[in-house]
């Protein structure tokens, strides 16, 4: 019984021997093809155009200012107008409330011209003249236009034409 436990504890030294070999095999070869991967990719990466973030954000942001200036420009512009139109707008007030009722040029103690409202009436202006009366006929003879000569609708039967039905 003792031979067979030595020859079984030699198998089993064997075959252990065997398994750690396998194993650093497959270790040794896995490890290998994950660096032939790792160079296939680098190589590849190094052929394809380089992605290079920080340039397209650079000439996105050149693109961005640009619009940005231009937006500003267009709201100085519209804020300029707004400003000559408000500025209008009080010029006309005040030349409103000069010429106006109880303005500058026409104070409250200013009576209001005819018509106006608050003034007297209009005068009535001169009568209206008598209505025209009708035209007299002239004293020569009318005359009465002859109507154009119409021409003669020609015969399309006759001359070997389809009918018309």
């Amino acid at each position: 019984m003792s031979n067979v436990i030595e020859e079984l504890t030699r198998q089993n030294a064997e075959q252990r021997e065997l398994l750690n070999a396998l194993s650093e095999t497959w270790r040794n070869d896995c490890a290998r093809q994950y660096q032939e991967t790792i160079e296939a990719v680098r190589s590849t990466a190094r052929e394809q155009v380089d992605f290079n973030v920080q340039g397209y954000l650079d000439e996105f942001s050149k693109a961005l200012a640009q619009e940005v200036r231009m937006l500003l420009g267009e709201v100085g512009k519209l804020r300029e107008e707004r400003r000559a139109l408000q500025h209008e707008m009080g010029y006309l007030l005040c030349m409103k409330g000069k010429y106006g009722a109880g303005g500058e040029f026409e104070p409250d103690w200013y009576e209001p011209p005819p018509g106006a409202p608050g003034g007297p009436p209009l005068d009535p202006g001169p009568p209206q003249p008598p209505p025209d009366l009708p035209q007299a006929k002239p004293g020569w003879r009318t005359v009465t236009r002859r109507p154009a000569p119409r021409k003669a609708k020609k015969n399309l039967e006759g001359r070997g034409g389809a009918s018309r039905a």
